[in-house]
């Protein structure tokens, strides 16, 4: 528990950095930054994702893949609106995802 605890608190913030790197490239934007507060919000965007996917692999495992490519888009749209609320960030995810199977 802790070891996965001391994971997440490294791949978070790196994943977040990651996407802001690939946005700006893709982009040929200058530095974005978005600040400690998308870090943290990022936390609870992926904490909360991940506990609606694993409910779902706990299910079955067809609804945990289900969830995982809905929940796929929320970093980007975190680096993209980093004032967006938790929810909204998952619920525009999962809007986003639906229309693209």
């Amino acid at each position: 528990l802790l070891l996965g605890f001391v994971v997440l608190i490294i791949t978070v913030p790196l994943g977040l950095i990651k996407t802001i790197f690939l946005l700006k490239i893709s982009r040929k934007e200058e530095n974005k930054h978005i600040g400690y507060k998308a870090i943290l919000k990022a936390f609870q965007i992926i904490a909360l994702s991940r506990i609606i996917i694993s409910l779902g692999y706990r299910c079955f495992i067809i609804p945990g893949v289900i969830f995982s490519y809905i929940y796929s888009q929320v970093y980007y749209i975190l680096c993209d609106n980093p004032d967006i609320g938790v929810i909204e960030c998952l619920s525009k995810s999962r809007e986003i995802m639906t229309k693209e199977k």
